[in-house]
């Protein structure tokens, strides 16, 4: 179950790079003066797509893997005992 989750969040963030990317060649610093109202909103966008995907990692992936090392941690103490 972690490793499907993760994976689907990696294959995401490809997605989200080629967005990153395409922002960055579509800014450059004298397009951003001349087009600020439009940079900002096109960051916002960006930035509201990354909040998002923290998010969706926080609640999604984070918890498999705490839940996951919870297990772990009590395998470990009934083989201890």
């Amino acid at each position: 179950m972690i490793a499907a989750t993760a994976q689907t969040f990696i294959d995401e963030m490809g997605g989200m790079l080629k967005t990153f990317k395409a922002w960055l060649t579509t800014w450059p610093t004298e397009r951003i003066f001349a087009k600020w109202v439009n940079f900002g909103i096109e960051t916002s966008k960006l930035l509201d797509a990354l909040t998002c995907r923290v998010v969706r990692e926080n609640q999604e992936l984070y918890p498999l893997v705490e839940l996951d090392i919870h297990k772990s941690d009590l395998s470990a103490r009934s083989i201890e005992t």
